[in-house]
């Protein structure tokens, strides 16, 4: 019987060995030290209870076993919280699977030492009588039921369930501020901690499931990785307290808890506000309709949900205008475009009436001068500096240089979109440059100039484009992967 007993502390012994294989670390020295150092303590117990065959001798060998998984998951994961260039994928799988076998064991061993089978097992051993106990027995047994209760919930929040707040709308309405969901890891595969090695996915995921996962704008090192102590108070508290904050002591939206919207052998693509689909073999994509779970206007959303909301990002307002640009720039035609393009470069030739002598316009602007917004606030100057020499060809060049890319591209829906937004935006700044250049020559005041009708006509629709584009990839995203053969891997959902 006696070796079977020691066969744990030589198994935990050579797993503390392991744990400094290709990590000379001196925290993964110190763990297989510590490791080391708890299974000659364990052996030694063992020994004297064989030896003196006491109820006490037998009291302090068991209470030594039952905190060996958690020693030893200890160990592991202060022997990875240093991270290396070393490939230890085949080493943490090798360790992953040693101390849940260890784990296993011991909880074997342990269940021949429960009281009711001591006589059993082991029945030279006196009966364990009912005493009464000490004050500082009762203050200890409290806290060993504490600490192995902690070490039993971080172990649960590893393998099995973690909870989850939630912070903000994103996933309205399924979720609201403030909801309370619980994850289950188990079914997903969970990672050992600090490691490559993960278990096997027992669910396959499909689109529409709910997932919690790690927040990508963290790094992947081990200050994010370790989130123990945060999650045992998210469990001790009922998910009241959370001390997961970062530098700033603002709250980590780490984990996040999203819908999967693509899976395995597809490419996704999302064109205003809509999620297209497309799978391999196939030829184009298609739309799906999302109107079950995804909720573009929250401001619509019923009292009894609304009241939940703190932030309306988008209320129907903001949507409506979203849409007509996006109806306006769907309208678009390229030949129409060209022509309308064409006629403001005639309308300019005829303002400035003297041909260019200067024929590039590459120093015209430079490159910072180029950006939708910086244009907007120029128009002035620039319209002003279009009938000098060498404006006209800039202004051609800017109104007509689209021509040549839609002419010798193809490109899918989202692509698409995106040059017609960029024809709208760029006939919008020539109708705006041009009837700027018409009210100098006309040499009217500033206050004229300021109130002019058509000239505030335009403005507000290239104020409605400006809008679009700071929202727009709220609504829009090009295909992923990007690649004419690149699909999702069949191991992967997002």
């Amino acid at each position: 019987m006696s070796i079977l007993f020691y066969a744990e502390s030589v198994l935990s012994f050579l797993f503390s060995i392991l744990l400094i294989i290709k990590n000379g670390s001196g925290l993964a020295v110190f763990a297989a030290a510590l490791g080391s150092a708890y299974s000659i303590w364990n052996a030694f117990c063992i020994f004297s209870f064989f030896k003196k065959k006491t109820v006490s001798s037998m009291l302090v060998m068991r209470k030594t076993m039952e905190y060996v998984p958690y020693i030893f998951m200890a160990c592991f994961i202060m022997s990875r919280a240093v991270q290396s260039g070393e490939d230890r994928s085949t080493l943490d799988a090798v360790l992953a699977l040693y101390w849940i076998v260890l784990v296993i064991y011991n909880r074997i061993l342990l269940f021949r030492l429960k009281d009711k089978r001591l006589p059993k097992y082991f029945p030279e051993l006196p009966e364990i009588l009912k005493k009464k106990r000490s004050f500082i027995s009762e203050i200890l047994d409290w806290a060993d039921a504490i600490l192995q209760a902690a070490c039993i919930v971080l172990l649960f929040s590893v393998f099995v369930l973690q909870l989850y707040v939630i912070p903000s709308e994103s996933m309205v309405q399924q979720f609201m501020i403030g909801d309370r969901v619980a994850g289950f890891k188990a079914a997903a595969g969970p990672t050992f901690p600090l490691s490559s090695f993960r278990f096997p996915q027992i669910y396959n995921y499909k689109r529409g499931d709910v997932v919690i996962i790690r927040n990508p704008h963290y790094e992947n090192d081990p200050n994010n990785e370790l989130k123990y102590t945060s999650q045992l108070v998210q469990y001790l508290t009922l998910t009241m307290v959370n001390i997961n904050k970062d530098e700033g002591g603002r709250i980590k939206a780490d984990p996040l808890v999203k819908r999967i919207v693509g899976v395995g052998g597809e490419k996704l693509m999302l064109v205003d506000g809509v999620l297209y689909i497309k799978k391999a073999g196939e030829k184009y994509f298609k739309a799906f309709d999302e109107s079950a779970y995804a909720v573009w206007d929250l401001s619509k959303l019923p009292q009894s949900s609304l009241k939940y909301v703190k932030d309306v990002k988008m209320n129907t307002e903001d949507l409506n205008r979203l849409q007509s640009v996006e109806a306006w720039r769907a309208r678009v035609n390229f030949d129409e475009a060209e022509a309308e393009a064409a006629a403001l470069v005639k309308k300019m030739k005829e303002i400035k009436s003297k041909p260019d002598k200067v024929f590039s316009a590459k120093d015209f602007l430079n490159k910072a001068q180029y950006l939708v917004t910086q244009m907007a606030r120029d128009n002035e100057a620039i319209a002003s500096n279009t009938t000098t020499d060498g404006g006209l060809t800039w202004f051609e060049d800017f109104l007509t240089s689209w021509k040549k890319t839609v002419k010798t591209n193809s490109f899918n829906l989202y692509e698409m979109r995106n040059a017609q937004l960029d024809i709208l935006i760029k006939l919008s700044f020539g109708k705006l440059l041009v009837r700027n250049a018409e009210l100098y020559k006309a040499n009217v005041s500033e206050a004229a100039f300021s109130s002019d009708v058509e000239r505030q006509a335009i403005i507000n629709e290239l104020g409605e484009y400006l809008y679009y584009l700071a929202l727009s990839s709220q609504r829009n995203m090009d295909e992923f992967p990007k690649g004419e053969e690149e699909y999702i891997p069949k191991t992967a959902t997002l």
